[in-house]
């Protein structure tokens, strides 16, 4: 007996839900939501998905609990805990202003407050003059007046009211001429010390895909705070509850499904909403009327799936989709296994050199449906797009990249040991085999201490000594397959190449170690330090969810001073002479200006990055790390007596300034100590301030080998085409020849990175 088919369940699959127990797998986003409703001030939230990922039913859907909770009814949590919040549809059809549409919008909070909670005494005529004195004059107090006009008298019946604007298309607003301007009134209204502010008692909520996103990401639209919430791919379990009530609604004789065939439309359809249930699902269903009973739907979805192909939706998914995500998807499809982030730059080395646009590109792939995760690793999302875009979309020219990098990351492994990843010009190694440390506690703490003699001028030079530190740890993290990637990488630095050695260090028990001493020694001490070479640069870079874009030196670049000597023991006439000398030309020619700050306090200091402005702030004077506390500081004044300016406070002085580079030229800033190395100075600047690159000290500096450092290195950093860590290997270079390769000097300066160039 043939299936039968409820026609109306089935028509309403491809319909968006408005009720909140249909809406399924978005639990975690009206949570986010409620969440934000919930704060002490409105403002903006971002829904962001793409075509048919179900924005349309999370909007109706939260509208829909809005309501219910004004009219008294029960709401689940959190929605209990949120202020009573009046929701308001955003229309721009048939709107010729930014002022029409905010004047309408004042009318139609007027005219639900009447009809769903019977709110009545406002002056109807004298509302309506007040928004149409508004679309005429555009003065803001005609609107302020008209929201005050309806807010107050329905603030009255729900205390604490807010009102929240909902607009489910947001890109076709941005797409009027007047789009930006009707953003841009908005903001003002959400900033909380504006003229006419309504931050207290408004939210906005825009729902849109990658456009709308590559819109607000250029941060030209908004100015304010701002949410995100991304409508990733159902995860397994929400796909199988949304089956099990579609199912038994439109088709009783076939619930439950087959697990043959729920494995398949899970495969097929990648978690997608609108695939799933607009597509995939409506035709199988349709074609089910066929069959006796479900067990031959798993050979009908084979048949289902080609035609599908042929359908016109996907090329206005193509369209959402800019060169980046193409590009990027690409490399997600040129692997059977799930890639991480590195694993994903390699693939796609064009994409490499611009990690904001990579990580732009991996977000709007992510809401949009089309690629999935699963902790830090994606993969491609559903197989039937996947099989459309490598059929129809033009592979992406190969690019060749000026700069190969060695980049080796070493990680905890499984059995209290160690294991490496490399991503390298020469291939990639995702696993290696277990390492275990070289040298116990005790050993490691002599190691140190005897590097810090040397440092300090109380322990003699000993190239030796430097060597076996340094061989020993090239010999015990580079073995094997990533011993073989190293020496293919480390070989294209020999010509006219330069080869970036980047190394990450996610346990931080092993930040602390002197990496720059890593020595490939096949002869001896007579081999090559990694970090000792003008065209292999060698970088530390620090491990963060949103990598840096390069830094944005503009002419003139402006470098701030700070020259601090409380305890009076250090020459520092020497060091600004020397910096004078190293930037003389540029300072002549108008390339850099310099600003000198003596004496430095909290309040001096923070007042000369806010109104400097620099780009480089350089800090000559003392530093150091309290093992006390876990912290490294610097030496600056404050009422005439020393005081210890920490990391942490450092940090909230220059996060958001215009500082794209800090240069510490003072003991121990880039030493956080062997149990707190990531407290250091440097890593604290790069996690918490988020600057995209700091150079600092990992040991004691001599006077004399400071002054080299400053010379060298802004004399380099100003050549033509110049970047942060090739400056460094010069300076490095430099130090080596003017102390002696001996002398730990040319291995104290270290360079953390967030950005994968430091180009100026």
């Amino acid at each position: 007996m043939p299936i039968a088919i409820d026609r109306g369940a089935l028509a309403a699959l491809r319909q968006p839900v408005s009720r909140i127990e249909n809406l399924h797998g978005r639990r975690e986003q009206m949570d986010a939501l409620a969440n934000a409703f919930a704060a002490p001030q409105g403002g903006l939230t971002l829904v962001l998905g793409g075509p048919q990922c179900g924005k349309t039913s999370l909007l109706l859907s939260v509208q829909e609990v809005l309501w219910q909770r004004l009219q008294g009814k029960t709401v689940p949590d959190p929605w209990r805990r949120t202020p009573p919040l009046l929701p308001l549809r955003v229309e721009v059809a048939g709107q010729n202003s930014a002022e029409e549409v905010l004047a309408e919008l004042m009318l139609a909070f007027r005219a639900q407050a009447r009809e769903r909670l019977g709110v009545c005494q406002v002056d109807d005529d004298q509302l309506r003059w007040q928004t149409q004195g508004y679309v005429q004059t555009r003065k803001p107090s005609f609107l302020d007046s008209a929201f005050r006009m309806v807010y107050e008298v329905v603030e009255a019946s729900q205390r604490g009211l807010r009102v929240v604007w909902f607009l489910d298309d947001a890109e076709s607003l941005l797409a009027l001429p007047w789009g930006a301007q009707f953003l841009t009134l908005v903001n003002g209204l959400l900033k909380p010390y504006a003229s006419f502010s309504r931050a207290k008692e408004l939210s906005v909520v825009l729902a849109g895909g990658a456009s709308l996103y590559r819109a607000f990401a250029e941060g030209k639209l908004w100015t304010g705070e701002m949410g995100e919430i991304a409508l990733t791919p159902w995860n397994e379990s929400a796909l199988l509850r949304a089956l099990d009530g579609q199912i038994a609604a439109i088709a009783p004789a076939l619930d439950p499904l087959p697990d043959a065939l729920l494995t398949r439309l899970s495969t097929e359809s990648g978690g997608h909403l609108g695939l799933l249930c607009g597509a995939i699902l409506p035709a199988l269903l349709t074609l089910a009327e066929t069959e006796d009973d479900a067990s031959g739907l798993v050979g009908l979805l084979d048949g289902l799936s080609t035609q599908l192909l042929a359908a016109d939706f996907w090329a206005e998914w193509f369209a959402e989709l800019g060169e980046t995500e193409r590009a990027l998807y690409w490399a997600l499809l040129g692997s059977n296994d799930d890639q991480s982030v590195r694993e994903l730059r390699a693939a796609a080395p064009a994409l490499a050199q611009n990690p904001l646009g990579f990580q732009q590109a991996l977000k709007v792939l992510g809401f949009s449906g089309l690629a999935r995760s699963e902790g830090a690793l994606y993969r491609p999302g559903p197989a039937l797009w996947s099989r459309w875009f490598q059929a129809n979309a033009p592979r992406p020219q190969t690019v060749t990249v000026e700069t190969p990098e060695f980049e080796m990351r070493v990680r905890l492994g499984t059995q209290g040991g160690y294991q490496v990843e490399v991503s390298a010009a020469a291939g990639r190694l995702r696993e290696g085999p277990e390492i275990f440390f070289p040298w116990n506690g005790a050993t490691l703490d002599e190691i140190l201490a005897r590097l810090n003699g040397m440092a300090e001028g109380k322990q003699a030079a000993d190239e030796q000594f430097l060597a076996g530190v340094g061989s020993t740890l090239y010999e015990t993290f580079l073995t094997g397959t990533a011993r073989r990637l190293f020496d293919q990488t480390w070989g294209l630095g020999a010509g006219e190449k330069q080869v970036v050695l980047r190394l990450s260090i996610d346990d931080l028990s092993l930040a602390g170690l002197p990496w720059e001493l890593l020595l490939r020694a096949d002869d001896g001490i007579n081999g090559d330090y990694l970090a000792l070479s003008n065209r292999r640069p060698f970088v530390r870079d620090v491990a963060l969810p949103e990598p840096a874009p390069p830094p944005t030196f503009k002419t003139p670049i402006h470098i701030l001073a700070v020259l601090s000597n409380p305890l009076k023991d250090l020459d520092l006439a020497a060091e600004e002479a020397r910096l004078r000398d190293a930037l003389a030309a540029p300072l002549a020619d108008g390339r850099v200006t310099l600003a000198v700050l003596p004496t430095p306090t909290p309040v001096t200091l923070n007042r000369a990055i806010l109104r400097q402005e620099p780009q480089i702030l350089h800090y000559a004077g003392h530093g150091a790390y309290d093992a006390t506390t876990g912290e490294g500081y610097l030496l600056i004044e404050r009422d005439g007596a020393p005081f210890q300016l920490t990391g942490g406070s450092l940090a909230e002085l220059v996060e958001g300034s215009s500082l794209q580079l800090a240069v510490l030229d003072a003991c121990e800033t880039g030493y956080g100590g062997r149990a707190h190395p990531g407290l250091g100075l440097a890593p604290t600047l790069i996690r918490d301030a988020r600057l995209p690159a700091v150079i600092a000290m990992q040991f004691p500096i001599l006077d004399r080998a400071a002054l080299v450092f400053s010379e060298e290195f802004y004399t380099a950093l100003l050549a033509p085409d110049a970047t942060v860590e090739r400056a460094l290997a010069r300076a490095r270079v430099r130090l080596s020849q003017e102390m002696g390769r001996g002398h730990i000097a040319w291995a104290t300066p270290a360079l953390w990175m967030r950005a994968r160039t430091g180009r100026v």
